[in-house]
């Protein structure tokens, strides 16, 4: 699908008389993505745009401005972490047309001035492109916290007043990847955990203090605890695990020696080693088994409290890396600690298709095959 910026592409290519091969090497890709671009198949992130306008001696504008009277409709979707930030532009039938990735922008974590200028960095790429955006909808981490929501939404629309956007929480992702109901409960088990029920139009939230104060129940915890197994079975003041093997192989060290480089890492380092736990677990180990239990218990307790506290119907949509790739072990544990007969659901999908959902659901109309058609050409698409 052929636009503005892919004809201008082979357009000044051909002005320059040098091949793709040539421009591919330019600018540091390969020739069958110089290729993807100039037919429209995929498009080039912000890095490779401005690296193209330097090898043609052209402005931005040049490259990326408008050549059609009719521009083709498009809707951008925004998944914003606090580790990082996808936004892609699509149409109401699910194409895919570009996706980009940009560092998190979680306020509350970069600041509100610096998530701003990543909303607004991965907007103008995308709104670069020869297409109407009909409106963008951002699932935003801390958006709900203080008055970022207000801040945020002042900005973007100051930023942006010819084009409806709307801002909400990015548990609205994980709402829109399950089923259509009015009433239903998400829970993200990421570097981070946080439960929302949601009743009609009500959210009601639960947890998502930040990793000082969560415990059990996330990446960060998981990661952390397999991390102090290691150190006291090394110190003799903790049984064997083969968690400690597991974790000095990922350091690549003694976990002695790597106390220095993990303070020096930030929260995202420390899940990272979350992983470490189910492989234990799955070799029989007992402190791996006693970790995993006690993070899926405090789960289950939350999962409790929301079904005696607030109507929210028997739907439990989960989502986050401790989920999606060990859904089977999760849910199997968690059955032993849940009171009440709910199902329990892991879509599997990336969040920014949930967002990208929501923004079809909000400005237009949600084919039927909106999800597989997008998911197979977003898993084809580079960010």
């Amino acid at each position: 699908m052929k636009n503005n910026l892919s004809e201008n592409i082979y357009k000044y290519r051909k002005k320059m008389k040098i091949s793709q091969e040539e421009l591919g090497d330019a600018i540091g890709v390969s020739t069958q993505a110089v290729s993807k671009w100039e037919r429209g198949i995929s498009a080039p992130g912000l890095d490779h745009i401005i690296a193209m306008t330097e090898v043609f001696s052209i402005s931005l504008d040049e490259l990326v401005g408008v050549l059609r009277d009719t521009p083709k409709e498009a809707y951008i979707g925004i998944d914003g972490g606090g580790t990082k930030t996808e936004f892609v532009l699509f149409t109401e039938q699910g194409h895919v047309i570009n996706r980009i990735t940009l560092e998190g922008s979680n306020a509350n974590v970069c600041g509100l001035e610096q998530a701003c200028e990543i909303l607004k960095k991965g907007i103008d790429v995308l709104m670069s492109m020869d297409y109407s955006i009909r409106g963008i909808f951002g699932g935003l981490a801390g958006y709900a916290v203080g008055d970022n929501d207000r801040k945020i939404s002042a900005f973007l629309a100051k930023t942006y007043p010819n084009v409806p956007i709307k801002c909400d929480s990015d548990i609205l992702n994980i709402f829109a990847l399950g089923p259509k109901a009015e009433n239903a409960v998400a829970v993200i088990c990421g570097t981070g955990f946080i439960a929302y029920a949601k009743k009609q139009e009500q959210l009601i939230r639960l947890c998502g203090w930040g990793y000082l104060f969560e415990g059990a129940g996330s990446g960060y915890d998981m990661g952390r605890e397999a991390l102090r197994a290691a150190l006291s079975h090394r110190d003799k003041i903790g049984p064997e695990t083969l968690i400690t093997g597991l974790v000095e192989k990922r350091l690549g060290r003694s976990v002695f020696d790597s106390i220095d480089k993990i303070y020096g890492e930030d929260k995202s380092f420390i899940a990272s080693f979350a992983p470490v736990i189910f492989e234990a677990y799955s070799r029989g180990d007992r402190e791996a088994d006693r970790i995993l239990r006690e993070s899926i218990s405090r789960i289950a307790h939350v999962v409790n409290r929301i079904c005696e506290e607030y109507e929210s119907g028997d739907t439990i949509i989960f989502s986050g890396g401790i989920v999606n790739n060990q859904s089977d072990v999760v849910f199997s544990i968690m059955k032993e600690y849940l009171k009440y007969p709910v199902k329990l659901i892991a879509p599997g999908f990336p969040p920014i298709l949930g967002a990208c959902i929501e923004c079809v659901r909000i400005y237009g109309k949600e084919p039927e095959d909106f999800a597989e058609r997008f998911m197979k050409e977003y898993s084809q698409m580079k960010a």
